[in-house]
């Protein structure tokens, strides 16, 4: 059976997590920082520049983008688990 991952857009602020609050969802790592109503490891993952960058340079990370100058991206590892929910 196939799986397929959703990949959501926006502008800060849009809603994005608001429309995927009920979904199975991967979460992103940024180096932006935490809001008030956010905990790292369940909204996303919050790392310093240097964490983040040396995880990307391991390769533990994809489609990382700049994004109004803070760091976005993936772990890898994150979306080889998708590939096994059912």
């Amino acid at each position: 059976k196939n799986g397929f991952i959703i990949t959501l857009s926006g502008i800060s602020g849009a809603g994005k997590s608001h429309i995927f609050n009920n979904f199975e969802k991967l979460k992103a790592i940024t180096t932006r920082p935490i809001r008030k109503d956010e905990e790292n490891g369940v909204d996303k993952y919050f790392l310093s520049l240097e964490e983040f960058n040396d995880k990307n340079s391991k390769d533990e990370m994809c489609v990382v983008n700049n994004v109004f100058g803070n760091m976005y991206g993936y772990y890898k590892s994150d979306i080889e688990k998708t590939k096994t929910l059912k």
